[in-house]
């Protein structure tokens, strides 16, 4: 994977050495729009899988994807993390078509502290598992195949980039650790 942006890694009282990615949570502090990239292609044809992370979520509010693989604004999916709420997307026709999997609760709250997130993909269906609890899944008919080859795939960063005269969504702002990629 390569790092864009200004990254860093700081130390952390209980996981050590931890990535941080500093995206512009819109408090006024701004960020240095940054985002880890996965080599293109990398998730090309993977209709069963699952992405693992540990992460404490800073962002806020407003539009960001805290994971990501796709083409551009018409195929991809996603995930986010809120405070309050979970979901992951997977669409063809850009937001209008998006099959969701979603969380919502007062608590447990999921803004500042480190959790264990398990996206799990299949043909048909999208699962999210936080600290080992299933807290999400739905059944969906589009398939990581239908996204269609050269994937791009991100951590931070969004195909929502300001084109196309729509908004452009913001970089995701929090900490990662023990990132990996299952078949």
């Amino acid at each position: 994977a390569v790092l864009h942006g200004l990254p860093t890694y700081v130390q952390d009282a209980d996981y050590g050495q931890v990535l941080y990615l500093d995206g512009d949570d819109g408090d006024g502090i701004g960020g240095h729009d940054s985002y880890l990239e996965f080599p293109q292609g990398f998730f090309d044809g993977k209709d069963e899988l699952t992405v693992s992370f540990d992460v404490n979520e800073v962002s806020r509010s407003g539009n960001y994807f805290v994971f990501t693989i796709g083409q551009d604004l018409d195929k991809y999916i996603f995930l986010k993390i809120e405070p309050t709420a979970m979901r992951t997307s997977i669409t063809t026709n850009r937001y209008l078509g998006e099959q969701t999997a979603s969380y919502s609760s007062v608590y447990p709250n999921n803004s500042r502290t480190w959790m264990n997130i398990k996206l799990v993909i299949t043909e048909d269906s999208l699962s999210i598992y936080r600290d080992g609890e299933l807290i999400a899944r739905q059944d969906v008919t589009i398939s990581i195949s239908d996204l269609g080859t050269d994937l791009k795939a991100y951590i931070g960063k969004s195909f929502y980039d300001g084109s196309e005269n729509l908004p452009a969504d913001k970089y995701f702002r929090g900490y990662f650790d023990n990132v990996k990629v299952y078949d």
